[in-house]
């Protein structure tokens, strides 16, 4: 499973990553917002949440995708501690499709 952060990448960018796992045969990514650098110019992006990111996976191939949640609600939210909200919001677009969880 390959692990994609959206933090400081374009679309283009994305697009030609995953175009090139998918010619390498790569079926499962684990899409994710990644932690904002330090250096504000690395963070810059074209993606604003993960979900972003998952449309573009989405539009990319038939991928089985991944995600993961903060438990406690993400560092960055405006409300702390109210539990994970993107994943419940990504889950019930139906952007998501089920599938098994490898361990």
């Amino acid at each position: 499973m390959a692990h994609v952060i959206c933090v400081g990448h374009t679309r283009a960018e994305m697009r030609d990553l995953l175009k090139n796992y998918a010619d390498a045969g790569v079926q499962n990514i684990m899409a994710l917002g990644g932690d904002i650098p330090d250096d504000p110019l690395a963070a810059l992006s074209e993606f604003e949440h993960a979900i972003d990111l998952i449309d573009l996976v989405r539009a990319s191939g038939d991928f089985s995708v991944g995600v993961a949640a903060h438990p406690d609600g993400h560092p960055r939210s405006p409300k702390p501690g109210l539990g994970p909200t993107f994943p419940g919001r990504e889950a019930r677009s139906g952007r998501l499709r089920p599938s098994p969880i490898l361990l």
